[in-house]
């Protein structure tokens, strides 16, 4: 926190360090220490160092086992087996491997790097001051300068690959398409880059799931101690962590420093929390779903709900109390807020969700209660002593997200019938976007959130192009749908409620997949605009606030099914939801995990439903699904699929 650094406007970027440009808009943070290592300069000298004080080093040796057996520590390698008195072990993606008894929750990612050649102005790229070391934290990327070992400019995108299992595999080149983004980056962010690849290369990134190093004994090994997680931001940290560890390793208490957040136990310690609250609650869950819900087991029940919270809550306290305080609260009070919305959820809106759909809401709200408040108060080191680093487009989503649902509660809650008018309706829902979304993300960007909504968008030109489709796609769905009403009208033609829902599930598939292929964040931004946007609706349809109101609730009307007969209609929201939560958690670079809601919600499931309503016979036992609608749904899913594989 008390880093001296400078903040620099787009103009004074352009004076200091003229190869960069930036729009009006941005700003940067530049620290004059900052710099970079030239890792195999660096990993030359350690050896070289190394040697001179008596180490032996095995170049082209295959290390395939440490273990101690009666007290004696061995390592046997494809060479030979040797007994050492201490065993520092930095094996790097392959120590999941070394110490499989472990269950070390390491993952190892595969990295890929690209050069572009310097096209003119090479003294702009120079490693003198000129051209400093680079994140983008928008897009992500990051960046050295020309440092004399390799021709032209290294961009690299950070902690971003796909999950590698087989370290011993040949690696695959890097990717064409890396490539072209990075020349897409290059090309608007450095006018003076070429677009010739003068050196690409894949490596593998080893890191923990929260980021931070392992530094511990190894539990039953008290001779053998590790060091790992420290791809990407670890390199840097090489001799601080080699001191360390060799202190540890010679019982040397000089490093007074507290390093209890690094040991196996602390880390595994949040996945041991979160297993044990999904274990917990999805008993109580199941036992409320089995039991009768009579008054006579009512009250005893919801008692021994709290009593499971309490009890969660207080282990979470305890474990994590000296640690990170704020992180823990935060936790907890997320579980009281998931069951306070799981209780007065069926009781504001009855006969709305199933037990299974108000569950899903209740621990949703919860995740994002969760996220905000993370990205909130990660800015206060005394509240919670880790940074959280995410995108701006995220942080606006989450705004916008929590405005949507602060006006739903406002309409739902007994005391909402003091707003009667359509004047107090607008006026309520005016005050709420002003006092709500506005300043929580002008806190978040540092900036008007419509300007930088406006300056996202024709940042990049596919954006404009992009939304323009989905608004011509979206009028010729309308217009073909009232084509079809009005033809089965004159007709005299009862038109197929399924049917007609149907079409727009294609209008989901055809938004979905296009914004999934070009631009997904762009499609994040959206797909939660527009669920606000459905929230605002139900709203307005609940009062009938004039003069969308009753125009609402008909058209609403032609496209329930028996599923709608609550006060709201969320079947179009988890349509939206399903659709979206793929690409919401799954990395860009993973297509199919990001086409799952596609294909199982909007084209399996439309596949079934036509298929069961037109020729199905054969239902499944105690529901109105059809056999032939499921082998419809599997057919569909298996043939795109298949398509995606081959095209």
């Amino acid at each position: 926190s008390n880093l001296p650094y400078e903040r620099l406007n787009a103009e004074q970027v352009k004076e200091k360090h003229p190869a960069f440009h930036l729009y009006p808009h941005e700003i940067a943070l530049f620290q004059k220490d900052s710099g970079f290592l030239r890792a195999t300069r660096c990993v030359e000298a350690n050896i070289r160092l190394a040697k001179t004080y008596g180490a032996i080093v095995q170049e082209n040796t295959k290390v395939q086992e440490v273990y101690t057996k009666d007290n004696k520590t061995f390592v046997r390698s494809n060479s030979c087996e040797e007994e050492y008195d201490r065993v520092i072990v930095t094996a790097g993606p392959w120590m999941s491997s070394l110490f499989k008894s472990l269950d070390l929750p390491l993952v190892t990612t595969r990295q890929q790097i690209v050069y572009l050649n310097i096209n003119d102005h090479n003294e702009y790229f120079q490693a003198n001051g000129t051209f400093p070391v680079w994140i983008d934290s928008t897009d992500n990327l990051y960046g050295f300068p020309n440092d004399g070992q390799i021709t032209g400019i290294k961009l690299a995108y950070h902690h971003c690959g796909e999950i590698i299992s087989d370290l011993d595999a040949e690696r695959a080149p890097v990717d064409e398409s890396y490539i072209e983004e990075i020349r897409g980056y290059a090309k608007k962010r450095f006018p003076n880059l070429g677009s010739d690849v003068t050196y690409s290369q894949t490596c593998v990134y080893t890191n923990t799931p929260n980021a931070d190093f392992i530094i511990d004994r190894v539990p039953n090994q008290s001779n053998v101690f590790l060091v790992s997680g420290c791809s990407g931001h670890g390199f840097k940290f090489t001799v601080l962590l080699g001191k360390i560890i060799s202190m540890m390793a010679t019982d040397d208490n000089g490093y007074q420093r507290d390093l209890s957040r690094f040991k196996i136990n602390e880390l595994c310690k949040a996945i041991f929390i979160q297993n044990s609250l999904i274990s917990t609650w999805t008993v109580v869950y199941s036992i409320r779903m089995f039991s009768p819900q009579t008054s006579k087991y009512r009250f005893p029940f919801m008692l021994f709900q709290c009593t499971v919270t309490v009890l969660n809550g207080s282990a979470m306290l305890m474990m994590l109390f000296f640690e990170d305080f704020g992180l823990c609260l935060l936790l907890v009070l997320s579980l009281f807020l998931s069951k306070a919305i799981f209780i007065a959820g069926p009781t504001l809106c009855p006969n709305t969700c199933s037990f299974i759909e108000w569950l899903l809401i209740s621990m949703g709200c919860s995740g994002f209660f969760l996220s905000i408040n993370l990205h909130w108060w990660s800015r206060f080191e005394d509240v919670i002593n880790r940074p959280i680093y995410t995108f701006d487009y995220v942080v606006v989503c989450e705004c916008l997200l929590l405005f949507g649902m602060i006006v739903s509660i406002l309409q739902m809650i007994p005391w909402s019938t003091a707003i009667k008018s359509t004047t107090q309706f607008y006026i309520s829902l005016v005050t709420t976007f002003s006092v709500v979304f506005l300043p929580q993300a002008y806190s978040f960007l540092n900036q008007n959130p419509f300007i930088w909504l406006f300056n996202y968008i024709f940042h990049k030109s596919h954006r404009i192009y992009l939304l323009l489709f989905w608004l011509i796609v979206s009028l010729l769905s309308l217009l073909i749908v009232n084509i079809h009403l009005r033809y089965a009208t004159a007709n005299n033609i009862t038109y197929e409620k399924t049917i007609l829902r149907k079409y727009f599930h294609l209008l989901a598939i055809i938004v979905y997949t296009s914004g999934i292929l070009f631009d997904t964040h762009l499609l994040t931004m959206c797909s939660v605009a527009f669920i606000v946007l459905l929230l605002l609706l139900e709203c307005i349809k609940i009062k009938k606030v004039a003069p969308l109101g009753d125009i609402i609730r008909n058209a609403w009307n032609m496209y329930e099914n028996e599923k709608d007969i609550g006060a709201i209609m969320f079947s179009h929201i988890f349509l939206i939801i399903g659709l979206s939560y793929p690409v919401w958690i799954a990395d860009d670079n993973k297509r199919l995990a990001q086409l799952s809601g596609i294909i199982s919600v909007g084209i399996g499931d439309s596949a079934a439903s036509i298929v069961g309503s037109k020729i199905g016979i054969y239902k499944w036992p105690g529901t109105k699904r059809t056999l032939e609608g499921s082998l419809a749904g599997l057919i569909t899913q298996f043939l795109f699929i298949t398509c995606l594989w081959y095209f």
